[in-house]
Order: structure tokens, then C-alpha cells, then sequence
């Protein structure tokens, strides 16, 4: 699928197109530059795809070179229930010299005709958020909550704060391991696990299928190089390096009755929550046990969308570095017909936020 406007070329492809460059490797014009390895593969075996989806769009310049990109991947919810599945965009990029010259209007518009305007995103860009505006998208935005633990700290106040932070939490976590709860640690979403989130969920946004969470959870969009100096160059924007990545499934028990889910997905020292499923009655000690793994890590940074729970970790008295500046504004980019109900909360792996 292929077309040309203004010397520039613009390429649509599908699951078929980048499996046969990944598995077979096809010289069809998709190449590292425009989608990582890691990426590419966890679209391949998404196993909401078919063969038929287009989930990439392209656009060349005259000598053939690729100089923009953007990429989706289908999905269809338990909830809300939608009688179509909708496509999460992941990765958009053009080079700074083709912009403002409708490049990435034409870009867009083509891979979103091609999924039938079903197009869904977060976390996007500024520029992403008004180029999707134009093309007649809503953006809602919802807050992320976020602690910082460590800086890069210079000077001798900035470190003294900083040793303050690391001894007073110290103390804390000391506090909350002493709360009553028993960790299991999982590699999957079973049916007893599924079970529980399904009839824990009624306050999230999205509920997703068993099987999508265990391909998120066992698909991530980086492998880990450990630090690895002689790695090769990444060629996207969008690259499929990290020096470590760790994705931890706990269930919680308290005398032997599963009361709590939750998901820690942590890139080199940054951790944010995935997803939390819990039963009322057991919030404190699901929240304990949650304070007590993020105090456990030498973390720079945690990350949640649920205000419940950064409420409870700062009446608890943890203590951290940012004390004006709590949450981040994140975008979540809807067709204009889409219903939302503003009472309900997103999970931080909601879209491609599991990476």
C-alpha cells in the first residue's frame, strides 16, 4: 500500500508485512530505523492481531530513506464493551527537517483511515496531542502521581537532603513490613488471578482480557543490556534498549485469602505501578506491601495514577524530594464519539504504558 504526494512516498504495512522483515527477513522497506526489534516482535504475536491489520505507517523521502514513522496495535476490552476492537498508537516520529510541511498530518491520517478512525493513545506528545486535535480527536487528561527518591545531587545541601530521604525511609519501610500480609510472586495471570481482577476492576477504565495482560506482561517493548558498551546502535527513536528492566506480578494474602494484585514494572531506576486490583476491606495491607516493594529497590523515581494509594504512602510518612510538583498531566487521545465516564480511573499499563 503505497502512495506519493509532494516527492515524498508514504507506505502502509501490516502484520504479515512485519512478520515476514522480522521472522523471514524480507527486504520490504520496514528496517530497524523504524521500528525496534523488541517492538515488532510484541506486535506479531499480540494475540488480538491478524495478519490484515495495518499497524505501520511510513513515509520516505526521494532517495528512498524512511524519515517518519508511527505505529498501532489492536486490542479488544472486556471493558468498556466495544463492538470493534481499537488501535493503541505507539511511536510517532519525523525527522525535524520534513516538519511543517504535512508530512506527519498525511502520516497520521493514513494509518487511522486504515484502522477505521479507531484510534486510541496515551501519553502522547504536545505535538502529537495537536495534530490529533486537527484531525478530530479529543484529549482528556489524567493525572500521574510520582516520587522522586534520588538525584543527580552536586552540592552538599543537595546531598545531605538527600541522605535525609534514604534514612527516613529507611524507618518507614521498617514500619510497613510489620503490617500483616504474605507475598506471592507469579509469572502470569492464572484464572484465580484473573478472577480477582475482573471483580476488582469496576472503579478502572479498562479491563482488559486475560490473555492481553499476559501478553503485555510477557512481551515488553525493551530487553535489558545490563550496560552492556559494545551494544549496537540503536537506529529509532523509539529503541528497543534499556540497561535493566524487571516486571514483578504480586499477589497479596492476608490468612491465606487472596485480598490484592499489583504489577511493578521498573526501567533502570525508575518504577511505576501497572496495575492494582484489591479488596476494600484489605486496602491497608495491600498498600503496606506495595510501599514495602518500592522502598525495598534503590529507586529514583515511583510512578502511580492511583491517588489512594500516593495518599496513603504520604500519610505514612514517606518522604521524598519533590514536595511542590506531585503528578505529571497525562494525555489520553480518544475518536470524538467516544464515551467516557469521568468517575473512572486509567491503570499505569493501560495503551502501550506497560513498557
Amino acid at each position: 500500500m503505497t502512495n506519493n504526494e509532494n516527492g515524498l512516498k508514504y507506505r502502509l504495512f501490516t502484520i504479515k508485512n512485519l512478520t515476514d522483515w522480522l521472522f523471514h527477513n524480507s527486504q520490504n522497506g520496514i528496517s530497524r530505523k523504524i521500528i525496534a526489534v523488541p517492538r515488532a516482535y510484541a506486535f506479531v504475536v499480540n494475540p488480538h492481531a491478524k495478519e490484515d491489520d495495518v499497524v505501520l505507517s511510513v513515509v520516505y523521502n526521494d532517495a528512498d530513506e524512511p524519515i517518519g514513522y508511527t505505529a498501532v496495535f489492536g486490542e479488544r476490552f472486556v471493558r468498556p464493551v466495544l463492538h470493534e476492537r481499537y488501535f493503541w498508537g505507539s511511536t510517532q516520529w519525523l525527522e525535524p527537517e520534513y516538519r511543517g510541511k504535512g508530512a506527519s498530518w498525511k502520516m497520521m491520517k493514513d494509518i487511522k483511515e486504515a484502522v477505521d478512525n479507531r484510534y486510541i493513545a496515551l501519553d502522547s506528545t504536545i505535538a502529537s496531542c495537536r495534530l490529533d486535535q486537527k484531525q478530530g480527536s479529543r484529549i482528556i487528561y489524567y493525572p500521574r502521581y510520582f516520587m522522586r527518591f534520588r538525584t543527580d545531587a552536586k552540592t552538599l545541601k543537595a546531598k545531605i537532603k538527600q541522605k535525609w530521604v534514604e534514612c527516613k525511609n529507611k524507618k518507614i519501610l521498617s514500619q510497613v513490613r510489620s503490617e500483616e500480609y504474605t507475598n506471592q510472586y507469579v509469572n502470569f495471570i492464572d484464572d484465580e488471578s484473573y478472577r480477582f481482577i475482573s471483580e476488582h476492576s469496576s472503579t478502572n477504565f479498562f479491563l482488559r482480557t486475560q490473555e492481553m495482560l499476559n501478553w503485555q506482561l510477557h512481551n515488553q517493548l525493551y530487553v535489558q543490556t545490563k550496560g552492556d558498551k559494545h551494544v549496537d546502535n540503536e537506529l529509532c527513536e523509539f529503541g528497543g534498549y534499556v540497561d535493566k528492566i524487571s516486571v514483578e506480578i504480586i499477589k497479596v494474602y492476608v490468612k491465606k485469602q487472596l485480598v490484592g494484585i499489583y504489577v511493578l514494572h521498573t526501567i533502570d531506576d525508575t518504577c511505576t505501578l501497572l496495575y492494582l486490583y484489591l479488596d476494600e476491606c484489605y486496602k491497608k495491607n495491600v498498600y503496606a506491601s506495595i510501599a514495602a516493594s518500592i522502598l525495598d529497590q534503590n529507586l529514583r523515581r515511583f510512578r502511580t495514577f492511583n491517588k489512594c494509594l500516593f495518599d496513603f504512602l504520604c500519610n505514612t510518612g514517606i518522604t521524598h524530594l519533590n514536595k511542590s510538583q506531585l503528578y505529571e498531566e497525562v494525555s489520553f487521545t480518544i475518536p470524538a464519539d467516544f464515551e467516557v465516564d469521568a468517575s473512572l480511573q486509567l491503570q499505569g499499563g493501560d495503551g502501550d504504558m506497560f513498557a
